[in-house]
């Protein structure tokens, strides 16, 4: 009930900082990324092939860092539900959504 009424509150000028802080972090481990594609079918909006290494990264405009160990992201709420399906389905527990 407490989000409900959070909703009807009139966003202020420091709101928009707030609700970027609320974003869904998404994390790849690519060193444990094994290439499987699975993520890619089951958020497609979310996660792509990166074409120098073959592993998983976050899509533009959600990436935040990318580098040979790791891609991180936030991610629009709305994107949270594909993005822990794909992380319950990625058989190397490479991704992460908190």
């Amino acid at each position: 009930m407490r989000h409900s009424a959070r909703q009807k509150q009139p966003l202020l000028a420091g709101a928009a900082v707030s609700l970027e802080s609320r974003m869904p972090k998404v994390r790849v481990d690519k060193e444990l990324c094994i290439s499987c594609g699975t993520c890619w079918v089951l958020a497609p909006q979310v996660f792509e092939e990166d074409p120098e290494t073959m592993k998983t990264r976050i899509k533009e405009p959600y990436r935040k860092v990318d580098n040979e160990k790791e891609s991180i992201g936030e991610i629009p709420p709305e994107l949270a539900n594909d993005a822990k399906s794909a992380a319950d389905a990625c058989p190397a527990s490479a991704i992460t959504v908190e």
